[in-house]
């Protein structure tokens, strides 16, 4: 392809040297002619008689030379311009569809790639599992868990090493550097981290101290402290506005975490209230569990739904179901379940 781009770029010298040679082997012939005693002008007519078609043999030419394919696509494009040209509205109209399909089919793409193929950025990321409540009997495959169930689960369970817990609609309001910004932002338990196997780049992430205090502290994201903090290396103990509040900067993550996705500007520690800790009281939030490494799936799910069968005897009136079934536990996992998430 590219040599025969190389020829169509120099085609004009190549017409050139083709006339040339043409206009060199007539000449050739009608001298040998005259040699032989034929007049001028015979010898030129049965010369050209002799060498045939002149512009069959220049068309030959050129399709042996394999760039008239490029050169009817430049023929064909300049005509399809000049009928472009001629009906405006047409062509506005033809230009945005292509526009918006070619938009629609990147934005599907990035969004196929970013959660259907590419693997999770996680070290052993095949034994991270999402754990949500389930009521199928109730048209519920998949539902966001409590507090309550979060802190049975993490007491009673030995299939898994730890669980966390998070709530990814907790977005703030940055002020005092810059232009105001609305963050995107999750609040998560201090072991998600830890569960997530990925350290901070830089400080630390916040204790079960200051999770179970809420204290104002923040972890951000790579990308929030080189867009808006300057790659400050300093940043540690420094103090920013997030809904008007004060956030002390104890870490900085790694580039490539991305929890729950890579939109997320920042983490701050999620406090449960007591109040809070009660069977069914706002279910809003997501838990992600790493099993051991001895253990399945199957065995984890046969481990959690006798976890809630229990916990169902426990708290009947919250738990147990019209039918006699109860609300159960659903293991999955964590791409798995991003992926079920994106299809419906």
């Amino acid at each position: 392809m590219f040599s025969r781009l190389r020829w169509w770029l120099r085609r004009e010298h190549e017409e050139q040297e083709l006339e040339e040679e043409i206009r060199s082997h007539l000449a050739i012939d009608v001298r040998e002619r005259a040699g032989r005693g034929e007049s001028p002008d015979g010898a030129q007519l049965a010369a050209a008689r002799s060498f045939g078609n002149l512009s069959r043999i220049r068309e030959e030419t050129r399709e042996s030379w394999g760039w008239m394919e490029i050169e009817r696509l430049a023929i064909d494009f300049r005509h399809g311009l000049r009928m472009l040209r001629k009906a405006p509205l047409w062509t506005t109209v033809v230009v945005a569809t292509l526009i918006l399909g070619i938009g629609l089919s990147t934005a599907i793409f990035a969004v196929v790639y970013g959660v259907l193929l590419k693997p999770l950025p996680y070290p052993h990321a095949d034994r991270l599992m999402a754990i949500w409540n389930s009521a199928p009997v109730a048209a519920y495959q998949r539902y966001n868990v409590n507090g309550l169930n979060w802190l049975t689960w993490r007491e009673r369970t030995r299939a898994f090493e730890d669980i966390g817990l998070a709530r990814l609609v907790a977005n703030y309001n940055l002020t005092g550097i810059g232009e105001p910004e609305r963050l995107q932002a999750a609040r998560t338990s201090a072991n998600l981290f830890r569960i997530l196997e990925v350290p901070p780049m830089m400080g630390r992430t916040y204790t079960e101290e200051e999770q179970n205090s809420g204290a104002n502290v923040t972890v951000l994201s790579y990308w929030l402290w080189k867009r808006r903090l300057g790659g400050d290396p300093n940043v540690l103990g420094r103090r920013i506005l997030l809904n008007g509040e004060g956030f002390e900067v104890i870490g900085v993550m790694p580039a490539d975490f991305e929890y729950p996705t890579a939109q997320f500007d920042l983490w701050t520690p999620l406090y449960l209230p007591p109040d809070e800790l009660q069977p069914g009281v706002n279910n809003s939030y997501v838990a992600i569990g790493r099993l051991k490494p001895e253990v399945t799936v199957p065995q984890a799910q046969a481990e959690m739904t006798a976890i809630m069968r229990e916990f169902a005897n426990e708290h009947p009136r919250t738990n147990l179901l019209r039918d006699g079934g109860f609300v159960d536990a659903l293991v999955e996992p964590l791409l798995v379940s991003n992926t079920l998430q994106i299809r419906s």
